[in-house]
C-alpha cells in the first residue's frame, strides 16, 4: 500500500524551526501496531494519522509517538488542520476533530491556527530530592496534570537545563515540562518539554504541555492572553487565551515535505482479524497503548462493576465504549485455549446479569 504523507513544522512560520510532525490522511484505519511502525520510522515527536468521518462531518484523528499512542498533542493537530485546510477542505475556515480526548476544533484566521484544548487540572505535589536530581535543578514549585509541571525561578535556569533522561523516566508524569516567566516583554512565559518514556528526550515545541503551562501562567500572572516562547534549540512561539476550563493555542505552521510511503500488505490488515466486526470498528480499532489524559476518568481505574472478576470489569468497560469485540477476539493472539473458555464463561455471566 502506497500512503501520501506529509511533514510539518508547528508553531513557527520557518522550515528547520518549530515542532516538525508528520501526517498521513488515511481512507480507513491501520492496525495499531502499523501506525505504530510508521510513527517509530518517523522517529519524529508525533505522527498523525486522520481520517474522514463516515458522515463527511470532520476527521477522526490519532497521535502515535515512537513510544506508543498518546491522548492529546497540539502541534500534531495543527500539522493536520494545515494539511487538510489546505489540500483537502480548500474554502473552509475550520475543522473539527473526534479524537480521545474529546471534538476539537481548529479554526484559521489569518496565518494562525487557533486550536481549542482542554485544560488539564493541576494539582500542587512536593519537591522532591528525586525531582532536583533527575532535572538537575530545584523547582520553586511543582503540580501534576498529565505531566510533571515544574516551575523555576528563571527562564536562564530552563533554557540552560539538561536532565538525566532516565531518571526522569523514574518521575510520575507522562512529560516533565519546565517552565519560568519571560525574560522580555515579548513573552509571558518560557518553557522545555522533555519526554523521554515516550522515547522523545526533548519536545521541540509542546501544545499539550501547554495545557498545563497556560492555566498556571495566567492565574498567577492573572491574564486572559499571554504569549509563549519554547525554548528548546528549534524554538516555538504558542499565542494563547484562556477560555474558562479551555486553553486557546494559536500558532503558525509551514509544510517541509511531502511523501509516498511504501507500506508492506501484510502490515496493513490485522494479523488476526476480526471475523463479524463492523466496518465502524475496523475504522475504530482498539488500542492497548493508548495512554489517559485524565487517569482520574479512566473506566479501568474504578471500581469493578461486578465485584467478580477483573475480567468480567474489562468486559463490562469494552461493552460501555461500544466496540463490539469479544474476548476471544482480543485475546485470542495472547492467550491458550482453555483461557480463552474462562474469558467466556467471563462473558456469559456479564450477559447473563446486566
Amino acid at each position: 500500500m502506497v500512503l501520501k504523507q506529509y511533514v510539518v513544522d508547528a508553531f513557527t512560520d520557518r522550515v528547520f524551526c518549530g515542532n516538525p510532525a508528520a501526517v498521513c490522511v488515511l481512507e480507513t484505519w491501520l492496525p495499531d501496531s502499523t501506525m505504530l511502525d510508521i510513527a517509530r520510522e518517523n522517529n519524529l515527536s508525533e505522527t498523525a494519522f486522520t481520517i474522514k468521518k463516515d458522515n463527511g462531518c470532520g476527521y477522526e484523528l490519532r497521535w502515535f509517538t515512537p513510544g506508543g499512542e498518546i491522548d492529546l498533542c497540539g502541534h500534531a493537530t495543527l500539522a493536520c488542520a494545515y494539511i487538510l485546510l489546505n489540500d483537502y477542505e480548500k474554502g473552509k475556515q475550520r475543522i473539527v476533530f473526534s479524537t480521545q480526548s474529546g471534538d476539537l476544533t481548529v479554526c484559521r484566521r489569518n496565518d494562525l491556527y487557533e486550536m481549542d484544548f482542554p485544560a488539564y487540572d493541576l494539582k500542587p505535589v512536593a519537591v522532591t530530592q528525586e525531582m532536583i536530581s533527575a532535572i538537575g535543578a530545584k523547582p520553586i514549585e511543582a503540580f501534576m496534570g498529565r505531566d510533571l509541571l515544574c516551575v523555576f525561578d528563571s527562564a536562564s535556569t530552563v533554557t540552560s537545563l539538561n536532565p538525566d533522561m532516565e531518571s526522569l523516566k523514574q518521575l510520575d508524569g507522562l512529560l516533565l515540562q519546565a517552565t519560568a516567566l519571560g525574560n522580555d516583554k515579548n513573552f509571558d512565559c518560557v518553557s522545555r518539554s522533555f519526554a523521554p518514556k515516550l522515547n522523545v528526550a526533548e519536545d521541540p515545541v509542546c501544545g499539550s504541555g501547554h495545557c498545563h503551562i497556560i492555566p498556571y501562567w495566567s492565574k498567577k500572572l492573572m491574564k486572559k492572553e499571554l504569549t509563549a516562547y519554547q525554548a528548546s534549540p528549534r524554538t516555538g512561539i504558542l499565542y494563547c487565551r484562556m477560555n474558562g476550563n479551555r486553553v486557546i493555542l494559536a500558532g503558525k505552521a509551514v509544510l517541509y515535505s511531502q511523501a509516498e510511503i511504501h507500506v508492506p500488505e501484510q502490515n496493513v490488515l490485522p494479523a488476526n482479524p476480526v471475523g463479524a466486526a463492523s466496518s465502524q470498528n475496523r475504522r475504530r480499532p482498539y488500542s492497548s497503548f493508548a495512554m489517559t489524559a485524565n487517569p482520574s476518568k479512566a473506566p479501568f481505574l474504578t471500581e469493578p462493576p461486578f465485584g467478580q472478576s477483573a475480567l468480567a470489569a474489562i468486559w463490562q468497560i469494552l461493552r460501555l465504549q461500544g466496540l463490539g469485540l469479544s474476548f476471544g477476539d482480543i485475546f485470542r493472539p495472547l492467550f491458550a485455549p482453555h483461557v480463552l473458555n474462562l474469558v467466556d464463561q467471563q462473558r456469559r455471566y456479564c450477559h447473563c446479569h446486566q
